[in-house]
C-alpha cells in the first residue's frame, strides 16, 4: 500500500515538471528584404550612434515592420504635421512616417 501511494504522490509531482517543458514560439510577420541582423545602436557607423544605418532596408515599408523587428518600440515616430521637441540625442532612434504609416525616413536624433 505504501508503495502503490508513493508511486502515485511521484506520479502528481512529475506532472507539472512535464508541462514545464512547453516551449511556444511565437509568430512574427514576414520581413521584408534588407533589413540587417544586428540590433539596433550595435553598429559600427559613428555617424549613426542609433542604429539607423542598419535598418535602411525598412524605408517604403509599413511602420508595422518596425514593430515587428522591436525596433520601433523604444524609438520615436515621427508623423506629419506632429508636434515633436527639437533637441538631438544622437541614440535615440526616429522613423518618420508619411500619412499612411509608411516609413519615409530613419534617421538619430
Amino acid at each position: 500500500m505504501k508503495r502503490h501511494m508513493l508511486a502515485t504522490a511521484l506520479a502528481l509531482t512529475a506532472a507539472p515538471m512535464a508541462s514545464a517543458e512547453i516551449f511556444i514560439t511565437p509568430i512574427a510577420p514576414e520581413l521584408p528584404s534588407g533589413i540587417a541582423s544586428e540590433p539596433v545602436g550595435w553598429g559600427n557607423d559613428p555617424s549613426q550612434p542609433c542604429g539607423a544605418n542598419w535598418l535602411q532596408g525598412m524605408v517604403g515599408q509599413p511602420l508595422s515592420y518596425a514593430y515587428a523587428t522591436d525596433a520601433a518600440m523604444n524609438a520615436r515616430i515621427l508623423r506629419p504635421d506632429a508636434v515633436v521637441t527639437m533637441d538631438y540625442i544622437p541614440h535615440r532612434l526616429n522613423f518618420h512616417v508619411d500619412k499612411a504609416d509608411m516609413i519615409s525616413r530613419i534617421a538619430c536624433g
